[in-house]
């Protein structure tokens, strides 16, 4: 796999040992030479622990005629997490206790390491793509070799004050894919999320904004929105396609001077962070039809991720269904039938729907769950199992009965609504205002369905 390398910092006095470290180092990853401490001191002047500008540093402890000056690159590389080794003609306790007390990771004798240095250098950037892997396990499972290697890409960037957008059907994992970029750029700030269908169009400018006390009826003091909660972190906007126009500009304005002005308020606030947008719309489409701004679009269309739906990612589906069936309180056996059931299907609601079938079953009063107690959406909704038109007969025949007290009343509802909301996309080739004003259900409810079972709700 080619993971995206930032360079080495290589401090060496000695031109000819600078070119033979180059020689070894070159393979590995683009090289930064600085041959003076304040060379070094200059270029890591720029960088920061959640602006990081080099992978390693391989620095000279004997740099000019000053002895043990690389102690002070030494030094200053652990305080903004850059690891380190040291290169010393020396092998005194002191000098070897001295850089390990510093913080270096490696104290390699100058003279002798020549022919060890890439061995060296190859553990090093395994253990980083071992612990990469690590993360992929626990925090966001996959197998999808392009999936990985774009996000990989990406952490391995400074993220600080950019844009990124993921793109992928419901249900997919953007939220937690967002959640994820964060935890791993080390920002000091946090990850504020908020969902823009689930807001009204009256209420998202102030809570996106913040607003001043006594800005309108009901602000009975200062709010300060969730850009400016997330300043030196990540604002995570879902659904960024449902923002109206007046928001939009706004929003456009905030990204590009790096300010907010809460609602109310002549007063201007500086404000520094990374803006993760996501949305399972085709934001291009809205923009032709004047629905959305070419230039927010370009503008927040900064890094670009494609999370592709489970049923192109059939390697996943075990892996979750593992991991959730791990995180279960109450285990249970799948026999082989109902693991083939599962791999078959085509997971319209991607991984929420995944993850929403593990709790029914485990729900089950069996232990050994067959394919015949999987219940499925694409098998045995009304719609397609019944024959039954929602819009012509949408009463409960008695024959159901059965079907209900097997999945549960609630979930009976829910397969009704989602049903009903699809049926109205897709056969009347409705927008999404358009099916809630059908519908007479607000923009929050419409999107809990929609999250509910995951269900395709595009157009």
């Amino acid at each position: 796999m080619n993971y995206q390398r930032l360079p080495i910092l290589l401090t060496e006095d000695d031109p000819l040992l600078a070119q033979s470290y180059t020689n070894i180092i070159k393979d590995h990853a683009p090289i930064i030479h600085a041959s003076r401490l304040h060379e070094a001191m200059e270029l890591l002047s720029h960088c920061s622990p959640t602006h990081q500008t080099y992978s390693l540093a391989i620095v000279d402890l004997h740099l000019g005629n000053h002895a043990q000056e690389g102690l002070k690159i030494v030094s200053l590389c652990y305080e903004l997490g850059i690891p380190t080794f040291v290169l010393s003609s020396s092998n005194q306790s002191e000098s070897i206790e001295s850089a390990y007390l510093n913080g270096c990771l490696h104290f390699l004798n100058k003279m002798e390491v020549k022919d060890e240095l890439g061995h060296y250098l190859t553990q090093f950037y395994h253990s980083l793509e071992k612990n990469i892997n690590n993360l992929f396990e626990k925090q966001f499972i996959t197998q999808n070799q392009k999936l990985k290697n774009s996000i990989i890409d990406l952490i391995n960037q400074n993220l600080s004050n950019q844009c990124i957008f993921i793109s992928g059907d419901t249900g997919s994992g953007k939220s937690h894919l967002a959640n994820f970029i964060h935890d791993n750029q080390r920002f000091n700030g946090d990850f504020i999320s908020l969902h823009c269908g689930e807001i009204s169009e009256q209420l998202m400018e102030s809570e996106l904004f913040g607003h001043a006390k006594g800005a309108f009826t009901g602000a009975e003091k200062n709010y300060l929105g969730r850009l400016r909660k997330s300043h030196l972190g990540t604002l995570f906007l879902d659904e960024v396609g449902t923002l109206s126009a007046n928001v939009q500009v706004k929003l456009l304005k905030a990204i590009d001077e790096k300010m907010v002005i809460p609602v109310g308020s002549n007063e201007s606030h500086k404000i520094q962070f990374t803006l993760i947008s996501a949305t399972w719309e085709d934001l291009s489409e809205k923009i032709s039809q004047g629905k959305f701004r070419e230039d927010l679009w370009y503008r927040i269309m900064g890094h670009l991720i494609h999370i592709p739906p489970l049923s192109e990612r059939r390697d996943d589906i075990f892996l979750l269904l593992n991991h959730f069936m791990e995180k279960s309180p109450r285990k249970f056996f799948l026999s082989h039938d109902a693991k083939d059931k599962l791999l078959n299907y085509e997971w319209p609601g991607n991984v929420r729907e995944l993850q929403k079938i593990v709790k029914r079953l485990s729900f089950l009063s069996k232990g050994i769950v067959k394919a015949d107690d999987i219940i499925l959406n694409k098998n045995s909704t009304l719609l397609n199992e019944k024959k039954i038109n929602p819009v012509v007969d949408p009463i409960l025949p008695e024959l159901d009965l059965d079907y209900v007290r097997q999945i549960g009343l609630g979930a009976y509802l829910e397969l009704i609504e989602s049903q009903y909301v699809k049926h109205c996309i897709e056969t009347q080739k409705s927008s999404i205002t358009q099916t809630m004003k059908e519908l007479k259900i607000s923009a929050a409810r419409f999107y809990r369905i929609q999250k509910s079972l995951g269900d395709v709700t595009r157009h």
